[in-house]
């Protein structure tokens, strides 16, 4: 991880870009913040404060500190999910807001998720996984905000 991360890193240098990236992948912590690789990344982005990164908080919610690492990392945006209310049956234009999702993992030791985006779609799915179209997760909801970032920063 830390080989590719340097090489993304390297080539947005030489091509002069500005650059995002995104972890859809959360593991469970046992102390936030304590991880090996959270003290990796966040020693990689300090040397390279321009470089942002979203990691999916991971899908241990809701209880109290069970934000993932690398979300737990203290130089991350830590991305947690929201419930479209569509899935319930609402229109698209209502007047509630999406809640967060049930699974969403939530900080402890460290505060988090620091955002939230739609955590919950329709995918097009292999043949092998028919049936299954409705996917959900942090890791969907993390690419959402790496996307705005990255338009925001174009």
């Amino acid at each position: 991880m830390r080989a590719a991360l340097l090489y993304a890193i390297a080539v947005a240098a030489e091509r002069r870009l500005p650059l995002v990236v995104n972890l859809s992948f959360g593991v469970g912590n046992q102390r936030e913040g304590t991880a090996d690789i959270d003290r990796v990344i966040d020693s990689i982005l300090a040397a390279h404060p321009d470089v942002v990164m979203t990691v999916a908080a991971s899908n241990d919610g809701p209880g109290l500190s069970t934000l993932g690492f690398p979300a737990s990392a203290s130089r991350v945006l830590a991305i947690g999910a929201t419930m479209p209310l569509v899935f319930d049956g609402l229109p698209p234009k209502h007047d509630r807001r999406d809640p967060v999702a049930f699974f969403s993992s939530r900080g402890g030791e460290r505060a988090g998720p620091d955002l939230v985006a739609p955590g919950v779609a329709w995918s097009s799915v292999p043949r092998f996984d028919y049936g299954a179209e409705e996917k959900n997760g942090t890791s969907m909801a993390a690419p959402h905000v790496a996307g705005v970032i990255a338009l925001m920063m174009a």
